[in-house]
């Protein structure tokens, strides 16, 4: 349909054609226009109004000469009644139905004088047009039919042509065929044209706009006059409720859009000015350290290393306790004004709540246990020692409230008062988001799962190990498995469980209590006590007022301190909890007050308020933190409500002025008003404005400016001025100032035009509603991608500026340390890049090194002529290379190939028919079995080192099965190419990854060979890949989690390290312990960029490919087996197996597909089978022995004396396998003959009980 200055009397939308899921929707074609009714009286033109903005070059004369109604003569007759303005419609290339264009009928010389027909290819960004005199038109019109139809008749069906998008656009806008037709003669006539190319699209399609917009908004009125409402019908009423809906998710994704054209050849730039600037400053802090270090050395005789103190905890004597009342301790304490510490505290609540009588515990333990958590709180605004004070002040509260209704065990209070007093131990004032962007040490180590809580559990389980501060000594095995999973489960690391956010915890505890649930179960009290934790973390938004504005001080301070570091490492700047406040300084104070009353109402209020249902005696908590909210809301919160709530219900509003249009509409972050600004020399201005600088410009009322905006764009009286690089748009008396966007122009504001249009296209409202539905999951998924930009932007200038001025001022200490050190005999030090890693990654091609080599190769002794041949078929065009290669590429643009020069596809076929070498032959011949079902890594690997024992395995000069596997994968899926990969930093990557893996029997570097290739077996062959429309980057993290899914493996199971409590146990917290080592040691490594082989993607591209990644390689752990096979299993009955539509989803079947890789040897051809059963009984019996040793009771199936393997098999293969096999053969039929191999192999077994 179009849209335009035609009355409500002309024909409507009729036949255009259904759109897709995609967003392309059907219009019934048995829709027909209504007869049009002669009117009463003649309509006579509004006059021209000040201000108002004319379609016709060179002119503001809207009508006829000082705004007279024309005379209907000649051409004019019924083209008033039929096209008193201008007329604009979407439609389709005819010969590429993927372009959309616009098309445009105004009249040039006055509304009824002249005639431009404009097209405006939406895919190039190109404008033609073809114009006509009266004269002119009229020969055209004598020539349509025999005989000459009526001017009335022509307006009549050229507007209904318009109005129904009946125009057949062709040869990329340059031809197009106005389809007219009409009930009475003549029925048909086609008007062709040829229209010329011309500068731009603002004279006839942005110029434009205004009056279209204008014809709309009296629709409107129309409508509401109207005493019956024609369901048939859609009104423009319910179209711009519609749009202003669909406008909240829109200006997300267009700004995103544009943000993203203009701003990523800039970012490239920064990017790597910042990479530079900190890399400058990395090296001289790093030559810093390792200074102290060798003076350090020269004064003590050795030096620490850095990680030697990460969790440990000096222990300096107590101090003696002070009394503490606990009578007086409650929600209103103020630890500001106490004179007692932590340790007071803790020893007398624990006296209290009867823990010390119940268990006969040592007070000694209990101060020095909390003294020195104190002591390792960090100095910090917020996250310190007096926090962890008043958590379990406000701890002992809740549960005075609580066990009026709750019956607590002692080791439940035990277990709160402990995740209360640890909160902040070790919290260096910086949350979870900010150590994942910036890929700090916490960050690698826990795969950027809940940094904080995981760290603060491993640091007092370090602490644990120490007796002098081990609380838990007295308590029996039982208790203290019973308080340990207690306080794990509070913080959200409950081993081998999905963790979940705060507020999806929240959801779920609401419906217990909404069941009825019983309080006296373990579950439901640690589901309690999950929650009490969660108040205590939130409580000072919810304290009284004289307490709270103290803890909002400190909040604040320490916020924007994360802001400061936030700025020196070029990251932009973090939203607290995805409200309109952030870490940046500079920000208005309002700002503050809006995103605190923001959290309070969507995320302490609803927590608050459900715990108090459950004790009644909280609702005192419920009330200060109401009172609060009011407190924020009064000073400048409400404003912020009151616009957001008018935005979400402005559709997009168009206005002219003389020398530019202006759009109006709803911003990315849902807060502010937007507004662009084209002036007529197609120059693009822009800016937005929230409620704080709506109010700056004397707006009293925010939510009623915005109907001022809509009348004056609708009455034509806002003005414009422009002065530089500055626009600014009069609304009224109030001035709304614009700056210039660079690499900005009108083709921006064509993208609002045309969804202006596209939702008036839609013959009904459930195809509007369906596209609006569309555009919200796009938002959803995409984010606000222009917020994140202008933000890396900012950040990244403010990194440079920083990282210059912190150079600077470390020059004269490090030519001071540096004097020093020569002062003492000392050598000036060298430093490396791996002194730069907090986790040290071992590099297994360091050591031994052949003899006269004094540095250590980054890449193994590859045989360049089988990578070369391995190559080159996938740079073919038949392999699916996009095309032939005709020439060599620029190795300095087409980084992948800077390392292997590939052969041209006009060599390679010859290459192939004769390999020279048998090796090489021989694995050709494996390699090229890589879509079959029954690669055979055994051999592959044997071919490539010479065997496959342990030997072999830590010994391969020239490569594995790994390494040739993964190379070829990575041509094959065209990875190198889309990506543009640094091949040598592939080849790099893949040395060292493939050598990380430890010799181990079965957890090898075969191994990992063998999943990478079932991985890309299922995602390819199995039709996993089409099945749920995974992209590129999503293949790829799943490729690139295959080959890693075990490195650095250290061949014992996850229940051997929790079973032994060894470091590694405690560090991860038992959580997916093998599984964070893969996934934390890869990412170490890759911090060394000449191992990185995730350089080419940056931005929210790497956190995405990187968030895949790790939950990919997360998922492979065989505790989480049964949880995720049962959501699996869930969402394929929901979706009627259709998991290609959320991200969720997608990710779950890929987790499915490299798990299925994981335990592929059961469903593999017999030969296969029995090779990996033969290596993994032996690693298998390896731990076993290791258990005996250790004095722990044999795993079952690992001890070689008693061990029976068939039973081993058939149980593992019954209760594990087949049920993962016959799932995701249902999901992808090529993936069940998996089950059919894993019977005929489990029948051998059946057949051989004995073994």
């Amino acid at each position: 349909m179009g849209c335009g200055g035609s009355t409500g009397n002309t024909e409507t939308k009729a036949d255009n054609r259904a759109k897709d899921s995609e967003g392309k929707y059907k219009q019934n074609d048995d829709k027909k226009g209504k007869e049009v009714k002669e009117p009463t009286s003649k309509k006579e033109p509004d006059p021209v109004k000040a201000g108002q903005v004319s379609p016709h070059p060179g002119t503001n004369d809207l009508s006829s000469p000082k705004g007279q109604p024309i005379e209907e003569t000649g051409s004019n007759q019924g083209r008033e009644k039929y096209m008193p303005g201008p007329l604009m419609a979407i439609t389709q290339l005819s010969d590429d139905k993927e372009t959309q264009c616009l098309v445009c009928a105004y009249g040039h010389i006055s509304d009824l004088s002249g005639l431009t027909i404009a097209v405006y290819n939406i895919k190039t960004q190109d404008t033609y047009s073809k114009s006509f005199t009266d004269a002119e038109l009229a020969k055209v019109k004598d020539g349509l039919s025999t005989p000459v139809m009526e001017w009335a008749t022509y307006w009549k069906m050229f507007a209904s042509a318009m109005n129904k998008a009946d125009v057949k656009v062709t040869k990329e806008g340059t031809a197009a065929e106005i389809r007219m037709k009409s009930k009475a003669e003549p029925k048909e006539a086609t008007m062709s044209l040829e229209l010329q190319k011309q500068a731009g699209a603002y004279v006839h399609f942005i110029q434009v706009m205004p009056r279209i917009f204008q014809q709309k908004r009296k629709e409107i009125e129309e409508e509401a006059k109207e005493d019956k409402k024609d369901d048939k019908k859609l009104r423009e009423v319910d179209l711009s409720r519609k749009e202003a809906e669909y406008n909240l998710s829109e200006s997300i994704l267009l700004a995103g859009a544009s943000a993203e054209a203009r701003l990523t050849p800039v970012l490239v730039t920064l990017r790597e000015e910042a990479a530079t600037a900190m890399r400058s400053l990395g090296e001289t802090t790093g030559e810093i350290a390792k200074t102290k270090q060798e003076i350090e050395k020269l004064a003590v005789g050795a030096s620490s290393h850095p990680l030697d103190d990460l969790y440990s905890c000096e222990l300096p004597a107590t101090p003696e306790p002070k009394p503490v009342d606990v009578g007086s301790l409650g929600w209103g304490s103020d630890v500001f004004a106490m004179d007692v510490g932590l340790h007071d505290v803790a020893l007398a609540l624990f006296e209290h709540h009867g823990i010390v009588e119940t268990f006969n515990m040592n007070k000694n333990v209990i101060l020095d246990f909390f003294y020195a958590v104190e002591r390792k709180c960090h100095d910090v605004p917020y996250h310190g020692a007096r926090r962890a004070t008043d958590c379990l002040i406000t701890m002992h509260f809740i549960l005075q409230q609580l066990e009026k209704t709750i019956k607590f065990a002692k080791e439940d209070i035990m277990a709160s008062l402990i995740c209360a007093g640890i909160l902040d131990l070790d919290h260096e004032g910086y949350d979870d988001q900010f150590i994942k962007r910036a890929g700090s040490m916490l960050s690698m180590l826990y795969s950027d799962l809940y940094q904080n809580a995981q760290n603060n559990l491993t640091v007092a389980g370090e602490m644990f190990y120490n007796t002098k501060l081990d609380l838990l000594q007295t308590l029996t095995p039982d208790q203290n498995k019973d308080v340990i999973e207690t306080v794990r489960e509070a913080l959200f690391i409950k081993a081998n469980v999905q963790m979940k956010q705060p507020m999806e915890r929240l959801a779920d505890f609401k419906a217990l209590a909404a069941s009825g649930a019983d309080w006296s179960t373990k579950d439901n009290i640690r589901h309690v006590i999950t929650h009490a934790v969660r108040m205590v973390d939130w409580s000072v938004w919810g304290r009284p007022a004289a307490v709270h504005r103290k803890w909002m001080e400190k909040v604040s301070e320490e916020y924007y301190r994360q802001g400061d570091e936030e700025l020196s490492l070029g990251m932009a700047p973090s939203s607290f909890y995805n409200t309109c406040w952030t870490t940046e300084r500079n920000l208005h104070d309002l700002t503050f007050s809006r995103g605190q009353a923001s959290f309070i109402d969507q995320v302490i209020l609803p927590l608050f308020e459900e715990m108090s249902r459950l004790a009644p005696g909280l609702e005192c908590c419920v009330n200060d933190a109401k009172a609060n909210k009011d407190s924020f809301e009064k000073d400048g919160g409400s404003s912020s409500a009151a616009l957001k709530s008018a935005l979400a219900v402005t559709p997009k509003l168009f206005g002219g002025t003389p020398n530019g249009v202006a759009l109006a509409r709803v911003g990315p972050d849902r807060n502010s008003l937007w507004i662009t600004f084209v002036d007529s020399k197609n120059k693009l201005y822009e800016a937005d404005f929230d409620d704080i600088a709506l109010a700056k410009r004397n707006v009293k009322d925010s939510a009623a400016f915005l109907e001022e905006i809509a009348v004056a764009f609708r009455d034509g009286t806002s003005t414009s001025t422009i002065s530089g690089d500055k626009a600014t748009l009069n609304v009224g008396n109030v001035k709304l100032d614009m700056g210039n966007v660079a690499n900005g122009d009108g083709h921006e504001i064509m993208a609002y035009i045309k969804s202006y249009l596209e939702l008036r296209s839609l013959s009904a409202m459930r195809y509007v509603d369906r596209k609006v539905e569309e555009a919200a999951n796009k938002a959803a998924t995409a984010g606000n991608k222009s917020m994140a930009l202008h933000g890396e932007e900012k950040a990244l200038r403010g990194c440079i500026q920083a990282c210059a001025k912190q150079s600077a001022d470390l020059k004269p200490k490090l030519s001071e340390l540096q004097h020093e050190l020569a002062s003492k005999g000392g050598h000036p030090v060298k430093v490396e890049i791996e002194d730069a890693l907090a986790i040290k990654v071992r590099n297994p091609l360091k050591a031994p090194l052949p003899p006269g080599v004094t540095e250590p190769p980054d890449c193994k002794d590859v045989d360049p002529e089988i990578l070369k041949i391995l190559k080159s078929k996938y740079l073919t065009k038949e392999f699916g290379a996009s095309e032939d290669l005709a020439t060599q590429p620029d190795p300095t643009q087409a980084k992948w190939c800077n390392a292997i020069t590939p052969y041209l596809t006009s060599e390679f076929s010859m290459v192939t028919k004769n390999i020279s070498d048998d090796k090489r032959q021989r694995i050709w011949d494996l390699v090229m079995k890589l879509d079959d079902w029954d690669y055979d890594v055994f051999d592959l690997q044997e071919t490539m080192s010479g065997g496959i024992s342990g030997e072999a395995l830590r010994n391969q000069p020239n490569g594995g099965a790994l390494f040739i596997t993964f190379y070829a994968l990575m041509y094959k899926w065209q990875f190198m190419q889309k990506f543009n990969i640094d091949e040598q930093v592939m080849l790099n990557w893949l040395s060292i990854v493939e050598a990380g893996y430890h010799p181990n029997p079965y957890h090898n570097s075969m191994h990992a060979a063998d999943v990478l290739h079932v991985t890309h077996y299922i995602l390819g062959p199995g039709g996993c890949k089409e099945k749920v429309k995974a992209t590129d980057e999503e293949i790829f993290a799943a490729i690139f989690a295959a080959a890693v899914h075990d490195y650095n493996h250290p061949g014992i199971n996850n229940a051997f390290h929790v079973r032994s409590q060894n470091y590694l146990a405690v560090l991860f917290n038992d959580r997916s312990v093998n599984e964070n080592i893969h996934a934390s040691s890869v990412f170490e490594l890759m911090r060394m960029e000449k191992f990185n082989l995730l350089r080419a993607f940056k931005g929210e591209t790497y956190a995405k490919m990187r968030d895949d990644i790790v939950e990919f390689i997360l998922g492979t752990d065989m505790g989480l087996h049964a949880m995720i096979l049962s959501r699996f299993k869930k969402r394929l009955e929901t979706t009627d197996s259709k998991m290609h539509k959320t991200k969720a989803d997608k990710n779950l079947a890929i987790t499915m597909a490299v798990k299925m890789a994981d335990i592929s040897n059961c469903g593999r051809p017999q030969k296969l089978y029995h090779g990996w059963c033969n290596v993994i009984v032996d690693e298998f019996f390896q731990q076993g022995d290791r258990e005996r040793l250790q004095g722990m009771p044999v795993s079952p199936f690992m001890d070689r004396y008693t061990t029976v393997m068939a039973k081993g098999q058939i149980g593992f293969m019954n209760y594990i396998v087949m049920p993962l096999f016959e799932c995701m053969g249902e999901f992808l039929e090529p993936m069940s003959k998996a089950s059919m191999i894993a019977e005929e192999n489990k029948g051998f077994w059946q057949e051989n009980e004995d073994w």
